[in-house]
C-alpha cells in the first residue's frame, strides 16, 4: 500500500515540475516574442518619423517626433542600434542638417535593425 501511495505522489510531484517548467519556458517565450514585436514597431516609427521629418526640415514638431521615436527604440534595441541611433539624433539636430550623413546612418540602422528582429 504504501509502495502505491509514494509512486503517486512521485508521479504527482515529476508532473507537477513538468507542468511549472512548461509554464515558465511559455511564459519567456511570449515575452521574448513581444520585446521582438515592440523592437520592429519602434524601429517602424523611426523611419517613418525619418521620412516625415526629411520631407519637411524645417518643422520643430517633426523633428522632436522623430527624437521621440528614437528615444522609444533606444529602449529594446541592441547596443549596435543605439549607437545608431545616437549618430542619427545628433545627425538630425546638427544646424546645417548634413542629409546624406542623415541618410548614411539610416542605411545602417536599417541592416543593424533587421539584425535586431531577426536573433
Amino acid at each position: 500500500m504504501w509502495n502505491s501511495i509514494i509512486e503517486v505522489v512521485i508521479t504527482s510531484v515529476v508532473g507537477l515540475i513538468g507542468v511549472l517548467i512548461g509554464a515558465y519556458l511559455s511564459r519567456k517565450s511570449t515575452k521574448y516574442q513581444e520585446q521582438k514585436r515592440f523592437l520592429a514597431e519602434y524601429y517602424a516609427e523611426v523611419l517613418s518619423a525619418y521620412s516625415v521629418c526629411m520631407m519637411d526640415e524645417t518643422s520643430a514638431e517633426k523633428k522632436m517626433n522623430l527624437i521621440a521615436a528614437i528615444e522609444k527604440a533606444k529602449l529594446f534595441c541592441s547596443h549596435e542600434s543605439e549607437e545608431l541611433l545616437i549618430e542619427l539624433e545628433h545627425a538630425i539636430t546638427d544646424e546645417p542638417r548634413n542629409t546624406s550623413k542623415c541618410g548614411g546612418v539610416i542605411r545602417r540602422l536599417i541592416e543593424s535593425a533587421k539584425n535586431d528582429v531577426r536573433n
